[in-house]
């Protein structure tokens, strides 16, 4: 679990899951070249097979006044999502474990929405769709709402509509002031009305990307889209005008989809070409760039991040262990089983890349753990067919 302090402001990933994705599969590009011409840290963001690792999580934003949750995951039992479907996780009790219970939380920002933005609106009880965080304000751009609210869409019916039901969504302006030191900025083209959110505090900024990003390199390659991008073109031009707002200005930026590290900085090299700095790691350079030194950046002293892998949560479920490098989580979190006790990293080799992962398993390849032929093997396949796998290695 990571931890960023911007002034007297926390911030806390609360991760639902993660998994590996082709590039073609997320970016709107048959570059597969694209992520190797860079030289990515690892074994964060980028595999060396063209594959990504793509996260889903919250982000609680503490001022010591005020508990703001940035986006809400994909959710339990979706059954009409278009992916990720039926997942079982344990992600409020995450929340609450790390000192957020869901009625703890005063505000919800939904930076757009998409089905892994809003997905713990709602939670199933009884058969009925209820609010997850009864007591907060639900906030949603007008722009965004005009967009979607016509569309026939039962992932929305069920995230949104109990809400409004409520009474608890405030459609905003996207420049929309949550309160002292956390304010929403446009941000456009991946949907009409998406928003990023800036925090400030103590002479220190954030600012949580939303969707504008789903990989670093669209920072130095903007013009390579997302494949959900509604205007491409906007989009571009919004990746161009963050990357000169927040270039080599000390600002963290907290990607939404980004796994651990997660955050970094926008620096420009001597030639000018910007590059994208991980949270303790150094990230891509242009190729024919002069490659950064471990002696050009310094992080701010009060911009600080920890990881907590000892908190109440990981001594609950020892098993869950949030190592950047761990994939463990996520495949049980998908209802692919993982290796007993594992604590060491599972390369992407060691699974064949599901586009879908929530309706079907690859039909080629060999799981290496297990050595079970796909799509047989329960890794790779969904949560149904693990209970009868029989696999020593797996569970």
């Amino acid at each position: 679990m990571a931890t960023w302090r911007i002034g007297t402001t926390k911030i806390h990933k609360v991760l639902e899951v993660e998994l590996p994705v082709l590039l073609t599969a997320a970016l709107r590009t048959n570059d597969t070249a694209l992520l190797k011409r860079y030289p990515w840290p690892a074994p964060g963001f980028s595999g060396v097979d063209g594959t990504f690792v793509l996260s889903v999580h919250g982000l609680v934003v503490d001022t010591g006044t005020r508990r703001i949750l940035v986006d809400t995951c994909v959710g339990n039992a979706r059954a009409s999502v278009p992916f990720l479907r039926m997942l079982d996780t344990a992600w409020p009790e995450d929340l609450a474990a790390l000192g957020y219970p869901p009625e703890s939380i005063d505000t919800v920002v939904c930076t757009h929405l998409h089905f892994d933005h809003i997905g713990w609106n709602t939670r199933l009880v009884e058969g009925k769709w209820v609010p997850t965080f009864p007591r907060a304000r639900h906030l949603v751009t007008r722009v965004e709402w005009d967009h979607w609210a016509h569309e026939a869409d039962a992932d929305l019916r069920d995230t949104m509509q109990p809400l409004i039901d409520e009474g608890l969504v405030d459609l905003v302006g996207t420049d929309h002031r949550v309160c002292d030191g956390v304010r929403l900025e446009a941000a456009p083209g991946h949907t009409p009305g998406q928003v990023a959110v800036v925090v400030e505090s103590g002479g220190d900024r954030a600012v949580i990307t939303g969707d504008l990003v789903h990989h670093p390199v669209q920072f130095i390659e903007p013009d390579v889209a997302s494949l959900a991008d509604t205007d491409a073109a906007q989009a571009a031009a919004t990746r161009r005008a963050f990357v000169e707002r927040y270039a080599d200005t000390g600002t963290l930026v907290i990607g939404t989809h980004f796994p651990a590290p997660t955050a970094g900085l926008l620096r420009r090299g001597g030639d000018g070409a910007v590059r994208f700095v991980a949270d303790g790691l150094f990230g891509p350079t242009r190729p024919g760039g002069p490659e950064p030194s471990s002696s050009t950046w310094t992080r701010p002293a009060s911009s600080t991040t920890s990881s907590d892998s000892t908190g109440p949560a990981s001594a609950r479920r020892p098993d869950r262990t949030r190592r950047p490098e761990c994939r463990g989580r996520g495949m049980r979190a998908l209802g692919m089983p993982r290796r007993q006790g594992c604590r060491a990293p599972l390369p992407s080799a060691a699974w064949t890349v599901i586009a879908d992962v929530g309706t079907s398993a690859s039909s080629a390849g060999r799981c290496s753990p297990c050595a079970w032929p796909a799509p047989h093997c329960p890794r790779l396949s969904t949560a149904s067919t693990r209970k009868n796998s029989g696999s020593p290695n797996c569970r």
